[in-house]
């Protein structure tokens, strides 16, 4: 060597040796056990990859912090886990194929997309803040494809609300979506246009799925419309096997899909 020189070398890390952040910037599955895990995959939700697995091994209390909706691409197993006491802010969705660019959707996730699966969980007062678009407590939107739908399986709301344009409990907005087994109940949906108590508006497959929450929205002579599971269900959109209970306040003005409701006046 007879001038200045700069050698490299590449490190095998062990993957006992790496930070949680470091397994998920390297896109390996990973499970959490703490808030200060679940709080680093809020912040860096948008380094998991598809087909990377996200799975809770502990319930987590995040002890009434505010994060913005996550942007995520992965799959996340709730493993019969319970996440409670957090508020998610609007942001912008980055999922939705569409030519509109203000697409503004609240939740834990923003949105979901084509392949990804959410299951097992519980989420416990749970708030999605007001979205110009859509917000619910699990997503604000999941919009897959024909060939790659999404699934959304056995995920329970208690206590939560979630209030925007078209709100629902656990999705705001569904399309070449299987949304099975789940349930909204003791839960505030305050929808400016449509109010839902499982799914806002539908263009998918709601399955096996209950809600006893009132969901608020316009009257339908304004354009407005609820529903104890459903608030809108269009094109190929449809229920099966779904039971609600729903307080109608007032004139029993509602528009929606109440498949299966009991209402109580």
């Amino acid at each position: 060597v007879t001038g200045n020189t700069t050698v490299y070398a590449k490190v095998n890390v062990p993957a006992e040796d790496k930070t949680f952040l470091e397994k998920l910037e390297d896109h390996e599955n990973v499970t959490i056990t703490t808030k200060e895990e679940w709080d680093t995959f809020v912040e860096h939700s948008d380094v998991v990859v598809a087909g990377q697995l996200i799975t809770l091994g502990a319930d987590i209390n995040c002890q009434n912090t505010t994060y913005d909706s996550m942007t995520f691409r992965g799959n996340f197993n709730g493993n019969g886990k319970t996440i409670s006491n957090a508020t998610f802010r609007a942001v912008d969705s980055a999922y939705y194929n569409s030519t509109e660019s203000d697409i503004v959707c609240s939740g834990m996730f923003a949105a979901l997309g084509a392949g990804q699966i959410v299951a097992n969980l519980t989420l416990e007062n749970i708030q999605a803040q007001y979205a110009s678009t859509y917000s619910a407590v699990l997503a604000g939107l999941a919009d897959g494809t024909s060939a790659n739908p999404v699934l959304i399986q056995n995920v329970q709301v208690r206590n939560s609300s979630a209030s925007g344009r078209t709100a629902a409990g656990v999705v705001g907005f569904t399309r070449n979506v299987d949304v099975k087994f789940c349930s909204s109940r003791d839960t505030t949906i305050t929808g400016l246009a449509n109010g839902g108590g499982v799914v806002g508006i539908n263009n998918a497959i709601v399955s096996y799925c209950y809600s006893t929450t009132s969901p608020t929205a316009l009257p339908s002579l304004f354009g407005g419309s609820t529903g104890g599971v459903v608030s809108k269900n269009v094109r190929g959109g449809y229920n099966d096997m779904c039971w609600s209970t729903m307080t109608v306040v007032g004139a029993s003005d509602v528009g929606g899909t109440d498949i299966g409701a009991l209402v109580i006046i």
